[in-house]
C-alpha cells in the first residue's frame, strides 16, 4: 500500500523547531529528525451524545419554579410566572421533548436529566444516533484527542531540505471494538459505522530513549499520543532505526558540505558531553560569513543529522538573545506570558541566565 498525504500544504514548521523543542525538554539530546507519514484511521462514529449550551431565560424559570417552588401545572406556572399562557405551553412542550420534564397525572416533574441540567447551569440535551469523524492512532488503535490530525495554519516549511520519508507498512486493519475506548465528554455507547487510513505528515525526532513525533497541530511541539503509539510499533521502528543509521553515517559529509559553501570549512562540528554537535565560531564569524543563520541557530541536514552554530563567549549569546527578543517583540504586540515563554525558549537554547542579561 502506498502513503499518500492528507495533504499537499507544508507542516507550516521548519524541522529545526522540532529538534529545539526537543533539546528543551527532559532527557538526553536528540540524534536525528526525520520526515515520515503517520498513519491514521479516520472514523464515522454514532452514538449517544449529551451537548450543554445555556439555557434559555424562560426555560431556566420554569424548570426552577418545577424544581424549587413545587408549581406542577401549565396554568399554574403562568400565573406564577406571569407569563403568557400560550408560551408558557410552547416552552413546557420543547422541555418536555428534550427530556427535562415529563408529565405524571397532570403535573410536572423534572427528570434526572433536567435536574442534573439545572445543578450545573447548563441545558443537556441528549442526541441519539449523532454521527461524527473521530481519528484513532493506526498502530495501537488509541483515540486521537480533537485536533491532534487536523490542519493548522498554512506556513512555510523547507521540506526540499528532506529525501523521501521512511518507508511505513501498511497498518493493521482497524478494530471496530476500540470505537469503545472513547472518552470524549458527553460520548455514550460509541459504535464504528465506517473507517478508512489517512497520513499525517510529521516530524519525528529520535532520541536515545524514544521517538517524538511532531505535528502541524501542535505547532511543533510533540504530540504524547501518537509519540507513544510510534513507539510500540516494531515496523515504524525499524524504518526509524535505518533511517538514523544513514544520518549518522552521512553527517561529516553533509555537514563539511553545508560549511564548505559558507567558507567554513576550518569549523567542524565537535560533539559535546550533552551529546550536541555544535560547530563553534567567533562572533565575528556570523557577520562575515554568508548565508550563515543567527547564533544558536539548529542547522538541519538533508539525511536528519543536525548541528547547533555555536559561540562559547557568554556575552556574544547574551547579545543575540537581546536582539532575538527585540525582533520578536517588534514583529507584532505580544502578551507578557508569550514574551516570557520566548525568552525561556530562547534563553535555553542560547545557554543563557536570565537574570545576567
Amino acid at each position: 500500500m502506498i502513503p499518500h498525504p492528507r495533504s499537499g500544504s507544508p507542516l507550516g514548521f521548519p524541522p529545526a523547531r522540532a529538534v529545539e523543542q526537543a533539546m528543551l525538554g527532559p532527557g538526553p539530546a536528540p540524534e536525528s529528525v526525520h520526515q515520515l507519514l503517520v498513519p491514521v484511521w479516520r472514523v464515522e462514529v454514532e452514538a449517544k451524545v449529551t451537548a450543554a449550551e445555556p439555557y434559555q431565560l424562560i426555560d431556566r424559570y420554569l424548570t426552577r419554579a418545577v424544581a424549587e417552588a413545587g408549581v406542577t401545572t401549565p396554568e399554574g406556572l403562568a400565573s406564577f410566572l406571569a407569563l403568557d399562557p400560550a408560551l408558557t405551553r410552547q416552552a413546557l412542550a420543547h422541555l418536555t421533548a428534550v427530556g427535562h420534564l415529563t408529565a405524571e397525572q397532570g403535573d410536572l416533574r423534572l427528570t434526572a436529566l433536567g435536574t442534573r441540567s439545572l445543578a450545573d447551569g447548563e441545558m443537556y440535551t441528549v442526541k441519539i444516533g449523532d454521527r461524527r469523524i473521530v481519528h484513532f492512532d493506526a498502530w495501537t488503535g488509541t483515540p486521537l484527542p480533537a485536533g491532534s490530525a487536523e490542519r493548522g495554519p498554512a506556513g512555510p516549511a523547507p521540506l526540499d531540505t528532506w529525501t523521501s520519508p521512511p518507508p511505513l507498512l501498511a497498518p493493521d486493519p482497524f478494530r471496530p471494538r476500540c470505537a469503545a475506548d472513547l472518552t470524549e465528554t458527553g460520548v455514550r455507547d460509541p459504535r464504528a459505522l465506517s473507517w478508512d487510513v489517512e497520513y499525517l505528515l510529521a516530524h519525528v525526532v529520535r532520541t536515545p530513549t524514544g521517538h517524538l513525533v511532531c505535528t502541524r497541530p501542535h505547532r511543533g511541539a510533540p504530540d504524547p499520543v501518537l509519540s507513544e503509539a510510534l513507539d510500540r510499533s516494531p515496523a515504524c521502528l525499524s524504518a526509524l532505526a535505518e533511517a538514523g543509521a544513514h544520518a549518522r553515517k552521512r553527517f561529516a559529509e553533509e555537514a563539511g558540505r553545508w560549511l564548505s559553501r559558507r567558507g567554513l570549512a576550518a569549523h567542524q562540528p565537535h560533539r559535546d558531553p550533552d551529546g550536541v554537535h555544535r560547530v563553534r565560531l567567533a562572533e565575528e564569524d556570523f557577520g562575515a560569513a554568508a548565508d550563515l543563520p543567527p547564533l544558536g541557530s539548529v542547522v538541519v541536514l538533508r539525511s536528519g543529522g543536525w548541528f547547533q552554530v555555536w559561540c562559547e563567549d557568554p556575552r556574544a549569546r547574551r547579545a543575540e538573545l537581546r536582539r532575538r527578543l527585540d525582533a520578536y517583540r517588534a514583529a507584532r504586540p505580544r502578551g507578557e506570558e508569550a514574551l516570557r515563554a520566548q525568552e525561556n525558549r530562547l534563553a535555553g537554547l542560547l545557554d543563557v541566565r536570565t537574570d545576567q542579561k
